[in-house]
């Protein structure tokens, strides 16, 4: 569900949660119907009193709601060319709760779990307007650039232009470095495979003391200044992007050491100080969910 992934994000940073503060238990949803999954998004999305009041702002639940219904049904009624799984509808309700009962964590997993909601018809090479439209591979991901192009999760020996990798703030991809050399190709190559794109080909991804270039070392690794892979620091090591910290660390912009993320309500200045589900607003940690816009049935 490319689309709706994005698109939802794209009206508003919190739009697709729910419940905050309610009940974390399995309560499964079952399969959604199509006429009825936007009424049930909304009611979810705006059934977030409890993050809004914890987060200092105000909360007006009949703005949120006709706000993102609107926005809901501009949305769907938008993507030609896809068909709609019930099951996978349901699966993506109940994530979003899951999600939205810790405000803001587990975001990953929430938008994984929409993925599959609109599923793309058109196959790769045909004429499109949205990336919606395309046809995913399996464990993939495809794209609109005015005919689709597909994005295959790579395996070793694909031809490739792209490196990426899954964590728990989401996936990040990479183009250059050595994977602009080559053949190449458009699968994606995940470190978390063991794998990077090297000379416009899936490999094995770089091991500690190899020799490097960006983004092409294993998981635990980054390419050090002098081209090797060297393992991430802990508190106090030298880095120059988050990246380059273990889990639970982030890179000073000031300092230019790895510093331990910081918790709700403590003084920040740093983008990514607060973690992967924190946000420094205002010079202070904040759950990344919900905007004051969200609370208060805004669009950005």
């Amino acid at each position: 569900m490319q689309a709706l992934r994005f698109g939802l994000i794209s009206v508003s940073v919190g739009l697709i949660v729910v419940a905050c503060g309610g009940s974390t238990e399995d309560t499964s949803s079952g399969p959604v119907p199509a006429s009825e999954l936007i009424p049930q998004l909304a009611d979810a999305i705006c059934n977030i009193q409890s993050c809004c009041e914890a987060a200092g702002y105000g909360y007006d639940a009949a703005a949120c709601k006709a706000i993102y219904s609107a926005g809901l049904k501009e949305q769907f009624e938008a993507t030609p060319n896809t068909t709609y799984d019930a099951v996978a509808a349901g699966h993506c309700l109940d994530a979003v709760r899951l999600f939205a009962a810790s405000c803001g964590a587990k975001a990953e997993q929430a938008t994984d779990a929409c993925d599959g909601v609109l599923q793309g018809t058109l196959p790769a090479g045909a004429a499109c307007e949205q990336s919606a439209e395309c046809a995913k591979p399996s464990g993939g991901d495809a794209y609109c650039d005015g005919t689709c192009v597909q994005l295959p999760r790579g395996a070793l020996g694909d031809g490739c232009d792209t490196t990426c990798q899954q964590h728990d703030g989401g996936t990040e991809c990479w183009s250059g470095g050595l994977a602009g050399d080559g053949p190449g190709g458009t699968a994606e190559c995940y470190v978390n495979d063991g794998l990077s794109c090297q000379d416009g080909t899936c490999a094995p991804a770089r091991k500690l003391g190899e020799a490097c270039d960006w983004v092409d070392c294993e998981i635990g690794a980054h390419c050090s200044d002098a081209g090797v892979c060297v393992a991430n620091g802990g508190e106090g090591a030298t880095c120059s992007s988050s990246q380059q910290c273990t889990s639970g660390f982030f890179c000073g912009e000031n300092s230019g050491v790895c510093t331990r993320t910081l918790p709700r309500g403590a003084a920040c200045l740093d983008y990514d100080a607060c973690g992967d589900d924190g946000a420094c607003r205002d010079d202070v940690c904040v759950p990344w969910f919900p905007t004051e816009a969200a609370c208060m049935g805004g669009m950005n």
